[in-house]
């Protein structure tokens, strides 16, 4: 799986995500950091990817865009790096399920 990290997560969760297998960047690590939400879209869609974020803007905007990459919606309030890979890695095989289903935005709170 492919995924694209939000500017407003850490760039260790896109190095996190390829220890495990998966291919990940980070927005800021590849000129999308300043961006709107409508590039980091077409980025995401243009390269495959899965957006992970803490902005509910892509929730908002998902209903009104077609076509729409994946979301992974992170709900947590304020995490440290090391609480959000905990949860991350705790729930993961659900998370990966989900995504692997189809569905359009995952949510962890």
């Amino acid at each position: 799986m492919r995924f694209l990290v939000d500017q407003n997560l850490p760039p260790t969760l896109a190095a996190a995500l390829e220890k495990i297998g998966h291919e990940a960047s980070h927005t800021e690590l590849i000129g999308l950091g300043e961006v709107d939400d409508g590039s980091i879209i077409d980025h995401a869609l243009a390269t495959g990817s899965v957006i992970i974020t803490k902005d509910s803007d892509f929730n908002l905007i998902a209903p009104h865009r077609d076509p729409m990459p994946q979301i992974l919606w992170i709900r947590l309030k304020n995490p440290s790096t090391q609480e959000l890979k905990r949860v991350l890695t705790e729930r993961w095989p659900d998370i990966e399920s989900s995504l692997e289903s189809g569905t359009t935005i995952v949510e962890v709170s």
